[in-house]
């Protein structure tokens, strides 16, 4: 399916959103693993409910590649949060 369509179809209420909503600014990121790559779609609905097509963007990657960073992002991510000093309940990222 193109990225077009599927930008469509995703704000048409044909999809139902069942996730946590990660960004209030009304983008969407949507993720596909297919094969040994990573394919990655954004677009923002502009806050309204209807697909902006002028957002849309889409890279394949590979599968590798996309992992790499965000283990690094984790990783850097978990070091920075240990190193930094905790009031009350101190909880620790798996």
């Amino acid at each position: 399916m193109r990225a077009t369509e599927l930008g469509r179809l995703f704000s048409s209420k044909n999809i139902v959103w069942d996730g946590d909503e990660a960004f209030d600014d009304g983008s969407y990121i949507l993720q596909f693993d297919v094969e040994d790559r990573v394919r990655v779609i954004a677009f923002s609905s502009a806050g309204t409910a209807t697909f902006d097509p002028d957002s849309l963007r889409e890279v394949w990657l590979d599968q590798k590649d996309f992992y790499g960073v965000l283990e690094e992002w984790y990783e850097r991510f978990n070091e920075e949060w240990l190193s930094l000093s905790k009031t009350g309940s101190v909880f620790y990222l798996q």
